[in-house]
């Protein structure tokens, strides 16, 4: 029981000293209206705070998370000193748009009440347990660790996608169709860029046939290199025979091995140019062939997130976005 009392008592004057640590308060002004405010990465108690406001903080060295809504957060020491009022001007660089400047982002996370963005082509439909997030892009809330979200394209085929999330917010971008650059970029290596535009009897017909052409080309390319050893070991002994009637024989030999070397020559020859034009025939239809559906085309970022104001409402210049606070 006395044990238990001091563990009770020393509890109760450790929470008195938080209770009664002093604070001070810090003036931040930066260039913009508001901005979202995070102490010590307390990421669950983000405060929202005007240009020119005074917050309270504990004195001591904070930990200032200041972030704005797709931007680069920015992220500090200062000393809060006692009874004072400390100023802290903070500049926000203007970056342009990106997704690396809306990961863990958490003034993203605030202004859209959502901890997951989802970004795909303007013609895709976005699908969380059969119900429709949005269509291209949506905000998404939800307290699953790892959602599992569906992705249907303009052709009515369905992709499904699992997300790990990392930090305070996650952009997710999946493009369900083929990158134009990427299926171009792989042209050099027969049959890969039909087989990633879903292109699969093609693709293999172009893998079998360039390998089995250039294995047939190596192989007559062997017979004709042994073949020619052949014909100049004969033509050696030819040229050296004083014998009349070997020399003959060696004659005739030789007529017999250059009909055979020519014929294995052109053999050759003959698969060398089929392996050529077969795999030219290869890069062609990379760049020419376009997949069923069309490529991925994705709209900018900016797209999305640009608004227009419509009777004293902010409206987005794209599509459909949902916040589902409700689920789990």
């Amino acid at each position: 029981m006395k044990l238990i009392f001091l563990y009770t008592t020393l509890f109760f004057i450790s929470t008195l000293k938080i209770y009664a640590q002093d604070s001070s308060f810090v003036h931040f002004s930066f260039n913009a209206d508001s901005a979202y405010l995070v102490i010590d990465n307390e990421f669950d108690e983000i405060i929202k705070i005007q240009n020119n406001q005074a917050v309270k903080l504990l004195v001591g060295n904070r930990y200032i998370s200041l972030g704005l809504p797709n931007k680069a957060i920015k992220k500090f020491y200062m000393m809060v000193l006692k009874d004072s009022t400390t100023s802290k001007e903070v500049t926000f660089d203007d970056l342009a748009l990106s997704i690396e400047n809306l990961k863990n982002n958490f003034a993203t996370a605030a202004f859209f009440e959502a901890n997951i963005m989802i970004i795909s082509e303007p013609d895709t439909e976005i699908m969380y347990e059969d119900s429709l997030l949005g269509i291209g892009f949506t905000t998404f809330r939800s307290n699953d660790r790892f959602p599992e979200f569906q992705f249907k394209d303009n052709q009515g085929k369905i992709s499904d996608i699992s997300t790990k999330i990392y930090g305070q917010f996650t952009v997710l971008e999946h493009n369900v169709r083929p990158s134009k650059y990427y299926s171009r970029s792989v042209s050099f290596i027969p049959g890969a860029s039909q087989w990633y535009k879903n292109q699969k009897i093609k693709s293999l017909g172009y893998i079998l046939g360039t390998t089995g052409l250039s294995i047939s080309y190596l192989l007559a390319k062997n017979s004709y290199e042994t073949e020619r050893e052949k014909y100049y070991t004969i033509l050696d002994t030819y040229q050296t025979s004083v014998n009349e009637i070997e020399t003959l024989e060696l004659g005739n030999k030789l007529e017999d091995h250059a009909h055979t070397l020519k014929l294995l020559d052109n053999r050759r020859r003959i698969f060398l140019g089929l392996t050529i034009l077969t795999y030219v025939g290869n890069i062609f239809d990379s760049f020419l062939s376009t997949p069923k559906g069309g490529y991925s085309n994705p709209k900018p970022l900016n797209f999305y997130l640009d608004n227009i104001l419509i009777d004293g409402n902010h409206i987005s210049t794209a599509t459909l976005k949902v916040n589902l606070n409700s689920l789990k």
